[in-house]
């Protein structure tokens, strides 16, 4: 498959990546984007993006974040009022929504025409190539197919645009806490340098070996419900639950933040404290009651590649780089909070320096 940068006829130059880094700053989240973009592309179509043509990737993940950053969990004013795209459709989030949710639609379309273009019956080179496969093998048999290529591109653009969106946008306010308590940083540090060393990268095989590293991530996902309802469901009887009737047909969520920030489940659920997930050493996963990527049968597809990928992305940069504000100064407060589809922060520089 060629290069990205041929394939969608970017205009950008290698001057690009100044918009990302700086010297020694980098701009959150999108310099978190490459590797959990890279990495699902590999999944689609066998293939991933070279350095030369990243601007592609650091586009898709801004077309990401604004399509994010455009609705909420349940729609947004606009689904209770669909007139105000007419009137106020930047202000609605419409603008937000319908741009960003197009890009993704431009670059899955593409990036499809072209393994439709090379595809061959005699072996499977990816996914793709196994939708594809399945989608020709139906209409030669039965005439029909309940598979499509618009079908593809939406399945494609429904694992992605988590993918580029929520899993920088986690380590983003991680790195956030680490300027709020240095102490983190310095206990990741150490725990790198003791299991891996610096002579090779950390891998999965670290992980198990790593349980502050890997807590540091349980305890962020908890502490800061990326997306604040589980999927809404619909009631088919009506059902009473704690003292409330509700009727049938009712629209129902679970509130993910209230089980996060449960006081007795947590006990101090206020606090920034990733050892409540260590015990003798070890990360105890039955104290983790923590759903960040809901549950059941609606459970995140993604959950095992986000926690992976975030796991070696996170513990390649810190064995790298000491991280810093960009002033130098000591951050005292939280930056305020963005409610969309997924919580986020305002983009940030920070300063990342070689460590000794």
């Amino acid at each position: 498959m060629p290069s990205l940068f041929v394939l969608f006829e970017y205009t950008e130059t290698a001057s690009h990546l100044t918009q990302l880094v700086k010297g020694d700053l980098i701009y959150l989240p999108h310099f978190f984007a490459v590797p959990f973009i890279n990495g699902i592309l590999h999944v689609f179509g066998g293939m991933t993006v070279p350095r030369s043509d990243y601007h592609a990737l650091w586009a898709l993940a801004r077309g990401t974040l604004k399509f994010q950053r455009g609705s909420n969990d349940l729609g947004g004013a606009i689904t209770l009022t669909p007139w105000l795209k007419d009137v106020f459709p930047k202000w609605s989030g419409y603008k937000d929504l319908t741009t960003g949710n197009q890009f993704l639609l431009d670059f899955f379309t593409k990036f499809i025409e072209q393994a439709l273009a090379t595809h061959d019956d005699s072996y499977d080179r990816h996914f793709l190539d196994v939708y594809i496969k399945k989608m020709k093998e139906e209409i030669r048999t039965n005439g029909r197919t309940t598979f499509s290529v618009d079908q593809l591109v939406l399945t494609c653009v429904d694992y992605m645009f988590p993918s580029a969106s929520a899993t920088e946008a986690t380590l983003t306010l991680l790195i956030e806490q680490m300027l709020l308590h240095p102490e983190i940083q310095v206990k990741i540090h150490e725990e790198i340098d003791r299991v891996v060393g610096r002579d090779r990268m950390p891998n999965l095989d670290d992980r198990k070996n790593m349980p502050y590293t890997e807590a540091c991530l349980r305890e962020m996902m908890r502490f800061e419900t990326l997306v604040p309802l589980g999927v809404p469901h619909r009631t088919t009887a009506p059902v009473k639950l704690k003292g409330y009737d509700i009727p049938e047909n009712s629209l129902v969520s679970v509130n993910l933040t209230s089980l996060h920030m449960d006081k007795k489940i947590w006990g101090d659920p206020e606090v920034f404290r990733p050892e409540r997930f260590i015990d003798d050493g070890q990360i105890n996963l039955s104290s983790d009651k923590s759903l960040p990527f809901g549950a059941g049968r609606r459970l995140c597809a993604g959950e095992t590649y986000a926690r992976q990928t975030m796991f070696q992305v996170l513990a390649a940069f810190m064995q790298a780089f000491d991280v810093s504000s960009a002033d130098g100064r000591p951050l005292i407060k939280p930056a305020r909070r963005i409610q969309g589809i997924i919580t986020t922060i305002p983009e940030f520089w920070v300063r990342v320096t070689p460590r000794a």
